[in-house]
């Protein structure tokens, strides 16, 4: 994926960056916290 805003990234991660924002900010299959909930809110809330 090549965003215009510069994001450069491969299948794999990007599926794991959907994956923890899917998962409420925490990597999947783990309890370590990536993203606080708020963030993740922020991301996924349409304006």
């Amino acid at each position: 994926m090549a965003g215009h805003s510069g994001l450069f990234t491969d299948a794999d991660d990007l599926t794991r960056y959907m994956q923890i924002l899917l998962s409420g900010g925490k990597m999947p299959n783990e309890s370590s916290r990536i993203l606080v909930e708020s963030v993740v809110e922020l991301f996924t809330t349409r304006v």
